[in-house]
């Protein structure tokens, strides 16, 4: 057997509140944007959702990560200080400099020959810094701040110049190289979150949390106008991002809105209009040739249609944190995925087009999702249940759970819910008919796709398996000696098996009460999620250890091992086809894998 990459879902980038997100784009092809999310610099297509990459050459969460203007090169910077240069172009991704930092940057730029780069954020000794792309020398010093450098740019054209923005609200220039400090500007009253040269390099601009964009004369840094306060935004603005012709400026700020404004009389041409939530706070933007793209708080990336303010031309829905959680619909081929804020969101799986669940959401970590009869159940940290219409999207209401919910599984008539000490069995509106004392500390569920038997794992290392008659649960038998407690558990689509995984990395099939096989240990740590094929012979399994294994029931020596699935440990498997699986992680990323079986 073997396993491959079949497409990759892209996670959304990495947003703070109270911080602006410095997105990048590729200069030469206007196509592609460049953006940071855990450790992971994502190169995502705004043609085709389905073109995406990720570089995980980092051991550190990644800051900010800027294309050259050659397009051959990115550089990207993480939060252990760590700066990378490593080759764009080409399948290997070469690192030709890596460099200690003066400690987390914030922003960075190249100069237009891409020999040299600027970056500035939160040093041990200095604010910023200028320095050779090839070689990682010094060429000059970026000095006059007293505070964090949010954001530096540096003059596309020669003379060259330096620009950077503070947290101690100035705005300084420098000229060089050598770079050396010349002018600073104070207008600024709170933070100067994003500053940029036009294209031309005639012109820069900087913008604010005091709601205020200044322009400045290119090479002296002398003040040359001012966004107009009619129609401006009422709230911070967090970046700015030009057109090509250095005759149009687009901005996004926490007023939920972003404009677009003519750079000769500082008057604003165009309002895009969001939805008045913090999650649609706008905090970073990029003008891609034909496209403009803003980002919001939440991650989703937004691409405007200056024909049509009120509504985006599309927008794709991505997953910032933790995956826990994924199901898949057969009916209606989409998977649907939920974090660790509470966030879901639907796939389609064949073109990547994605649809984003609204309204109130859980308030905590969802533990579990599951699909009945057209809704998204969902149970979470919060201690509740929500039913989701998937037709509207709409979270429904909170549910209570007496307890912490850690699992949802349901048939036709009812929804069971799996707490670390009780098995609560709910009708289709969410109402309680049956809450039963489990008797153990309860950690995974799975039920017999007949109904009649339940499987509960336990903090004890025990497989419970219970009789369901009706609404009651009585004890069968118990499955012993397991090496750890067990942490997932499902039963063959026929029912003549049952898989389970445990906190001892070991993978087991049971047919009743009898061992089927026990050879299947080849993580190395915990497993955390287990589904059988459709065809009742494959098992796939999940594991902390990066791992996506598929083993074979008719021939238990053989395996197909997916190594470095997911970076930081896969949550959660499941099957899409007999030939095809879906795993989501702690990278923020769904994906599929084309499985080819033993013949």
């Amino acid at each position: 057997m073997s396993g491959v990459l079949k497409d990759l879902y892209a996670p959304a980038p990495a947003t703070e509140r109270g911080k602006p997100l410095h997105v990048g784009g590729d200069f030469k092809n206007k196509r592609d944007i460049l953006y940071c999310v855990g450790q992971s610099v994502v190169i995502r297509s705004l043609e085709n959702p389905m073109k995406v990459y990720l570089y995980r050459e980092h051991t550190a969460p990644v800051c900010v990560a800027r294309y050259s203007p050659s397009g051959s090169y990115i550089a990207s910077s993480d939060t252990s200080g760590k700066l990378r240069v490593w080759s764009s172009d080409n399948e290997e991704h070469i690192c030709t400099l890596q460099k200690d930092t003066i400690g987390q940057y914030m922003d960075l730029q190249w100069s237009e020959d891409s020999k040299r780069i600027v970056a500035g954020g939160n040093g041990r000794q200095s604010f910023g810094e200028v320095f050779l792309s090839d070689s990682g020398s010094g060429v000059g010093q970026i000095s006059g701040h007293s505070k964090v450098i949010l954001s530096v740019d540096m003059k596309p054209t020669r003379p060259y110049r330096v620009i950077t923005g503070s947290e101690d609200f100035s705005v300084n220039f420098y000229e060089g190289p050598p770079f050396k400090y010349i002018k600073s500007n104070r207008d600024h009253t709170k933070y100067v979150n994003c500053v940029r040269f036009s294209p031309d390099g005639t012109k820069a601009v900087s913008v604010s949390s005091d709601k205020r964009g200044i322009f400045y004369d290119g090479s002296t840094g002398e003040v040359i106008g001012e966004l107009s306060p009619d129609d401006g935004h009422s709230h911070t603005i967090y970046s700015c991002s030009w057109y090509e012709d250095s005759k149009r400026l687009l901005t996004v700020s926490a007023d939920c809105t972003a404009k677009i404004w003519d750079t000769q009389s500082y008057k604003c041409l165009q309002t895009f209009t969001f939805p008045n939530d913090v999650n649609h706070f706008q905090v970073g933007c990029v003008w891609q040739g034909p496209f403009i793209v803003t980002i919001n708080l939440r991650g989703d990336i937004s691409i405007l249609d200056e024909n049509n303010p009120d509504r985006p031309l599309r927008v794709l829905h991505g997953h910032s944190n933790k995956i826990n959680s994924l199901a898949y619909d057969r009916s209606s081929h989409k998977v649907y995925t939920s974090d660790i804020t509470g966030y879901t969101i639907e796939w389609n799986v064949d073109d990547g087009r994605t649809q984003s669940f609204e309204g109130k959401p859980h308030t905590n970590n969802i533990s579990k999702i599951g699909l009945f009869n057209g809704n998204l159940l969902s149970v979470a940290f919060d201690d509740s249940l929500k039913i989701t219409p998937l037709q509207t999207r709409e979270y429904g209401p909170s549910i209570p759970i007496e307890g912490q919910p850690i699992d949802v599984k349901t048939n036709d008539e009812a929804i069971f819910v799996l707490t670390h000490d009780k098995f609560i069995v709910m009708d289709s509106d969410g109402q309680v008919i049956k809450a039963q004392d489990l008797g153990f500390q309860a950690t995974c569920m799975a039920l017999h796709p007949h109904g009649n038997e339940v499987a509960i794992g336990g903090k004890d290392n025990i497989i419970h398996v219970f009789n369901k008659n009706g609404n009651n649960l009585t004890k069968k038998y118990d499955l012993s000696g397991n090496p750890g407690y067990i942490t997932c558990l499902d039963y063959s689509p026929s029912g003549q098996y049952l898989g389970s995984g445990d906190s001892n990395r070991q993978v087991r099939a049971w047919e009743g009460d009898k061992i089927k096989t026990k050879m299947w240990v080849f993580h190395s740590t915990m497993v955390t999620s287990i589904q059988w094929s459709p065809d009742n012979e494959h098992v796939v399994t999940g594991s902390v250890d990066t791992k996506v294994i598929v083993w074979s029931l008719t021939k238990p020596l053989k395996r197909v091992v997916i190594d470095g699935a997911h970076q930081g440990g896969v949550t959660d498997v499941c099957w899409i086809d007999p030939n095809t699986v879906a795993s989501v992680g702690d990278d923020c990323c769904l994906k599929t894998w084309t499985i080819t079986h033993v013949q």
